[in-house]
């Protein structure tokens, strides 16, 4: 009997219990995706994989093993809380990603914290529950029965033992860090294309930092909500009518990143960067100027209503965005990111958004460049589950962001020599060659994106955040506004229209609006987004919730200045 209450009641260093729940949480748990990683799809282990496989586990489970240590500082009460939950909240995520292949990020968690508990209900069944028990029960039972000796709270006050808890926290900071750093040296070596942070995707990708990530997200957009302050939201202060041959539309964005209009063909560039777009006899083209110099900045002003944001150096914000007015409008919408602005993606209110570190963390992008081509599988999949439109996707593309030749692949190296290190001295003719093959890439994703909503009633919109300074030595932008060079604002407006929606009344119309606008030389501002976005597909606003002047699909009779 003693020595079953012995067993049942274990005596272990707090150290070595976080030792074994790191390896339990990092290492067991997330057994599922270690084998999808090492295995091929005929079931043979893939050997290459296998030491980038040994690293992350090792970087997981050092991770793990460091946020339990720092919760034990907090004291024995809390740490056993603490380290409950953790083990409670992994073992009920490694349950979908298991057996429903689940991503877990900040669209998982959204939905987690704020899903009523009807719908609760329809995803937590009783094979859930067989699942947690067992997994999750043991080692919290484990951590409630354990005698903790060496509580590390204890040791670290005391000036004989202080440095007990922080010699296996230093050695396990060693063992997350030069993994990292071996990761990040294998992708200079190996990868051209600019592969994304090694750290994020392995937050993304495994127990329990994946959703422990997911949580910081909710917290920042929360954060973010407070500082930002009230919005004034265009669909509750005006009223917007729908044109009913296009309620059914499905709307595409594209964000672009340093593309410059005077270097697409499309619109009078001597070399031809955009042969593919150039074939589409339902898209428009037009030269554009950008309302900042910087990402930041211009996804601040860009897509809401002209004085939507302040004239101030930041850019402050005082209206929601188009995003958000389509949201409330009754559409559903994604959005996929190449980049990480966290802060936008929360303030277009989409359903659910990924950024590059979490599409780069899925195993069916193994081995793939990580560009911006990976947007279109997800732009697939996306309209896969929404076949009836009224549904919004934004793409946020990488774009021609310096350097221009870690944007595009080696086979669209057409123009030659290019610049391949911000240390080297590239000329000006380097510089460009890279932009303008970075440039001819974008034409062949945009291709792929409009070829995924062909078949639908459908509408495209394409253009960049800035333009870029280009010359010897220079290859930057983010000039204040006020002094900039004209090439930091040059950006391209590009209108694509499905068959379909063009078949309509209003989208026939719209399409010929939007031709006479390019014919006549005009150049689109980025302040005119929100009423042409709106206004191309079909909506009106009878008390000034849209500028019929703003609206690049309003008939040139029908359009009135501000």
């Amino acid at each position: 009997m003693n020595r079953l209450l012995s067993w049942l009641t274990p005596s272990l260093s707090q150290s070595a219990l976080s030792a074994w729940l790191a390896v339990y949480v990092g290492g067991l748990l997330n057994l599922d995706v270690w084998l999808r990683r090492l295995l091929t799809p005929a079931g043979d282990l893939a050997w290459p994989q296998l030491p980038g496989v040994l690293l992350a586990a090792c970087c997981v489970m050092a991770l793990t093993y460091l946020l339990l240590a720092l919760s034990s500082f907090a004291g024995r009460r809390a740490y056993r809380v603490l380290a409950s939950l953790l083990v409670l909240f992994s073992a009920a995520a490694s349950y979908y990603m298991t057996f429903f292949d689940v991503v877990i990020g900040y669209g998982v968690m959204i939905s987690v914290l704020t899903t009523d508990i009807d719908l609760s209900r329809e995803s937590v069944g009783w094979q859930f529950l067989l699942w947690l028990v067992p997994t999750a029960g043991v080692p919290v039972m484990l951590v409630w029965r354990t005698r903790l000796r060496d509580c590390l709270h204890g040791s670290l006050w005391s000036r004989r033992t202080f440095w007990r808890p922080l010699t296996p926290m230093a050695l396990a900071l060693v063992m997350l860090l030069a993994p990292l750093e071996w990761l990040k040296a294998a992708e200079v070596r190996n990868d051209g294309q600019g592969s994304p942070d090694s750290a994020g995707v392995l937050a993304h990708s495994f127990l329990p930092s994946n959703w422990v990530a997911g949580l910081g997200m909710v917290a920042y957009q929360k954060v973010n909500e407070y500082r930002q302050g009230e919005l004034l939201a265009p669909a509750g202060r005006f009223a917007y009518q729908a044109d009913p041959e296009r309620e059914d539309v499905t709307v595409v964005f594209v964000i672009g990143e340093t593309a410059r209009s005077d270097h697409m063909g499309l619109l009078g560039y001597a070399r031809n960067t955009t042969p593919l777009l150039a074939q589409e006899p339902n898209l428009v083209a037009m030269p554009g100027w950008s309302c900042d110099t910087a990402t930041k900045l211009s996804l601040r002003c860009m897509f809401v209503r002209e004085g939507g944001a302040g004239d101030d150096a930041a850019r402050t914000l005082k209206e929601e965005n188009v995003f958000a007015t389509l949201k409330a409008l009754g559409f559903s919408s994604e959005l996929f990111a190449m980049q990480s602005e966290l802060w936008f993606y929360d303030s277009v209110d989409a359903d659910d958004y990924l950024f590059r570190e979490m599409i780069a963390a899925d195993e069916g992008n193994a081995g793939k460049p990580v560009d911006d081509m990976l947007l279109v599988p997800q732009l697939a999949q996306s309209l896969k589950e929404h076949p009836r439109g009224r549904h919004l996707v934004i793409l946020h593309t990488k774009g021609s962001h310096y350097l221009y030749s870690q944007r595009h692949p080696r086979e669209f190296a057409r123009f030659t020599p290019e610049c391949f290190s911000i240390d080297a001295a590239c000329n000006k003719e380097q510089l460009l060659n890279s932009f303008d093959n970075s440039i001819l890439y974008t034409d062949t994703v945009l291709k792929q994106v409009i070829d995924q909503v062909r078949g639908r009633k459908a509408i495209v919109f394409y253009t960049s955040d800035h333009g870029e300074s280009i010359d010897d030595g220079v290859h930057f932008h983010a000039t204040p506004r006020q002094i900039a060079p004209p090439e930091q604002r040059r950006v391209p407006m590009l209108v694509w229209m499905s068959d379909r929606l063009v078949a309509t009344s209003g989208g026939r119309q719209a399409l010929e609006a939007l031709r006479a606008r390019a014919a006549s030389g005009a150049v689109g501002r980025h302040e005119e987004l929100f009423d042409s976005v709106l206004g191309c597909i079909g909506y009106q606003s009878p008390d000034g919730g849209l500028n019929p002047g703003n609206n690049w699909c309003q008939p040139a009779a029908g359009r009135k200045p501000a």
